[in-house]
């Protein structure tokens, strides 16, 4: 409050200022063309004595007279004009003193930020944020000159410590290309993924974080994800299964445990069964995988074989659907098989081929969803991806991924009240400690 009112006080002292001339102005009575009119006059009056008393000759007093009316004209015209100048002095200084200020506070009301702390140079320059986002400008600037695996490692960390995450996950990638390739990196790539994504567990995370599991069984970042992604898909009974295996090998001090806990409680009211009667187990990891002879020796590959020899699978896993087109699982797969080699065409129709065979599951819908999201601009959400959402929110209505994306369309339509809906009942499934609440809150506060 107090705030606005030295706002207050500083809007109308400066309205003042402006005002005060014109003030001036309007009040003063003897305008110079006035006191012109009264000299001519005056020059007029000696002109006629000096005839009277034969001082002029008459033409003399005669062209002096025409040149003295000439000028009194001009000066009553003057006159005239700064009368009526005068006359919208004041209108204009209370315009100025008065709606000057309520102008700008309106604007200010909304667009400004009152509350915001101040933020001086001094104290930017000494917050660690501050630095490490110049650090890491250097780092980018030197490894776009000098490319180099470790380095790109170090600069997706520290995007994610910043909460940059698709800079991270970009950053993950070109580590991966210059050869960096061992399971934290994988897992940490997929959770840069997910959180750049807003928390969707989709079809390339998930194989990031298989591929995790492929060289550390053990990873406790990726069997946690993993189990998140069969949560997203509702199957809770899997997701718990995952959790207590996951929970059952932690330490009792492992940073994670709370959180964990609480996922596997929230998993097991929404599926409506307790969590102990599900049995611990580890994530299953598809045949043919990373953990795999096959995997492994396709890791092996060099770039330009393992791209021919992946194209020969799905080749082969998409003719084998054409004599078993009721094969939902296989259907699946081939999505996601076509999500990584980018082509989303063939992704769209593969998914959509599942949801023909399920049509009242979430599964395949997200799937799809995960495609079309890849169609996204800086600004706008596709419409295609926004109606499968829909579909999503119509088979469950408490889908966490649909509201949120749902919230974000109708917010950047300008459908404040729309948006705040989906948020809102987004926020009270999310458990308190969860990170992205916090940022959900300020995206509800900024519909205000």
């Amino acid at each position: 409050m107090t705030l606005w009112v030295i706002f207050a006080v500083l809007a109308f002292a400066t309205a003042a200022l402006l005002v005060t001339p014109l003030l001036r102005r309007a009040r003063d009575p003897l305008a110079r063309s006035a006191f012109d009119l009264q000299v001519y006059r005056e020059q007029l009056a000696e002109l006629e004595r000096d005839q009277e008393h034969g001082v002029l000759p008459a033409d003399q007093a005669e062209a002096a007279r025409t040149e003295i009316h000439r000028r009194i004209l001009t000066a009553e015209t003057q006159d005239s004009v700064a009368r009526s100048k005068s006359r919208l002095q004041l209108p204009l200084a209370l315009l100025l003193g008065l709606g000057l200020p309520l102008v700008a506070g309106l604007i200010y009301s909304r667009l400004g930020s009152p509350d915001l702390p101040d933020r001086p140079f001094a104290a930017r320059a000494a917050d660690p944020a501050f630095k490490m986002t110049a650090l890491l400008e250097q780092l980018a600037a030197r490894l776009e000159v000098q490319p180099d695996g470790e380095g790109y490692r170090r600069l997706a960390q520290g995007y994610m410590a910043l909460q940059r995450y698709p800079e991270a996950a970009d950053a993950f990638k070109q580590a991966q290309a210059l050869g960096i390739d061992d399971p934290a990196m994988y897992s940490a790539w997929g959770e840069a993924s997910v959180l750049s994504q807003n928390g969707l567990v989709g079809p390339d995370s998930r194989h990031l974080f298989l591929r995790a599991l492929a060289g550390d069984k053990q990873n406790p970042q990726a069997r946690f994800y993993i189990g998140l992604g069969y949560a997203q898909l509702q199957d809770f009974k899997k997701a718990v299964a995952i959790w207590r295996d996951l929970e059952k090998d932690s330490a009792e001090d492992a940073p994670w445990l709370t959180a964990l806990r609480q996922h596997i409680a929230e998993a097991a009211k929404q599926g409506a069964f307790d969590a102990a009667s599900i049995p611990p187990a580890a994530p299953e990891i598809p045949q043919g995988g990373p953990d795999s002879a096959a995997g492994a020796a396709i890791a092996n590959m060099a770039p330009d074989q393992r791209a021919a020899t992946i194209r020969t699978m799905v080749d082969g896993l998409a003719a084998k659907l054409k004599d078993k087109p009721d094969d939902f699982d296989g259907w699946m797969r081939l999505a996601l098989s076509y999500r990584v080699l980018n082509e989303p065409a063939k992704a769209k129709d593969a998914a959509q081929h599942a949801i023909k065979l399920k049509p009242q599951a979430v599964e395949p819908r997200l799937a799809l969803a995960q495609v079309q999201l890849g169609d996204a601009s800086e600004d706008q959400l596709p419409a295609d991806f926004i109606a499968t959402l829909r579909d999503v929110l119509a088979i469950e209505p408490d889908n966490t991924t649909a509201l949120y994306y749902l919230g974000a369309a109708e917010a950047s339509a300008k459908h404040t009240a729309e948006a705040r809906k989906y948020w809102q009942k987004l926020l009270a499934k999310m458990p308190d400690d969860q990170p992205e609440r916090a940022e959900l809150k300020k995206r509800l506060e900024a519909l205000k």
